[in-house]
């Protein structure tokens, strides 16, 4: 009698259970992003979720998760290689609270943690859709860009890789990283908004000081003890690449290109296609 009972218990406990999995990944679609807190995110899945490698991508100043999710050349790129992306909105922006920005380490405070909250974004996105922990990417543009770098420098194994376009670290400069990481950088010559040797600029008000691309480059080069020149350069029709990949651990890719602020048309798919031809091993 008793084991009837508990099996019983079991044939309702079951069905119930998986429909609050069900419930659990039906979010993520424009108009119903996913929350873990007061945090929301946009997630798109390839074909196989399960245990898939995944990007969380961070958009720029002003833009949005759902403006992000809509450019098709980013997520393509990266769904048609089997890996899932995971788009969190950033905080409203100090200066002007109407648009979203990023609380990166740039000598003003913040009202949220996006350091603590890129935690918590990833461990949601993870355990909802049944995703690979260990094959992570962190990508960003401009100052989603340099919340990649605040990142890697602060937490290196939050991910096994960051990407960055258009955006690096801003001043106070971090004076020493967590350890070493897996980076790819890009950014175009002509950038005038985040120029590659800084510049000191006021936003809302509030005054900064957007740091040296070649000065972030160099911290991570002498975290990764790769030594202080590149040992591979490379120039191509409209990109010119210096690569960092003899050192004690990880590895650090600067790729320049002629235009301004912005990605080129290609970006996503050169970072993606770095991503997964990185050794398993930091």
């Amino acid at each position: 009698m008793l084991n009837r009972l508990l099996w019983g218990i079991v044939a309702v406990i079951l069905p119930l259970a998986s429909i609050a999995t069900a419930q659990d990944q039906d979010c993520g679609e424009e108009g119903n992003p996913c929350q873990v807190g007061q945090l929301t995110y946009r997630v798109v899945l390839p074909e196989v979720p399960q245990n898939a490698p995944s990007v969380i991508y961070l958009h720029g100043y002003a833009a949005t998760a759902d403006s992000a999710v809509k450019r098709p050349n980013l997520t393509t790129a990266f769904i048609e290689r089997g890996i899932a992306v995971i788009v969190p909105n950033g905080q409203a922006d100090v200066g002007n609270p109407k648009v979203l920005d990023w609380g990166v380490h740039d000598g003003h405070r913040w009202p949220r943690d996006d350091l603590k909250a890129l935690d918590d974004i990833k461990a949601d996105a993870v355990g909802r859709f049944g995703l690979d922990g260990a094959r992570i990417l962190l990508a960003g543009y401009s100052r989603g860009g340099s919340m990649v770098w605040d990142k890697a420098c602060y937490s290196h194994d939050f991910a096994s890789a960051y990407a960055s376009a258009s955006g690096a670290f801003w001043e106070p400069m971090w004076r020493r990283c967590s350890g070493p990481v897996h980076m790819h950088h890009s950014h175009g010559f002509a950038d005038r908004t985040v120029p590659l040797e800084g510049r000191f600029v006021v936003f809302g008000g509030y005054e900064f000081e957007q740091g040296s691309v070649f000065k972030s480059v160099e911290l991570l080069t002498r975290t990764n003890e790769c030594g202080q020149m590149a040992n591979a350069v490379d120039t191509y029709s409209s990109t010119w690449e210096k690569r960092w990949t003899k050192c004690k651990a990880g590895s650090v890719t600067l790729a320049l290109g002629p235009h301004g602020h912005g990605r080129q048309a290609d970006w996503a798919d050169q970072v993606a296609q770095w991503f997964i031809e990185l050794p398993a091993t930091r």
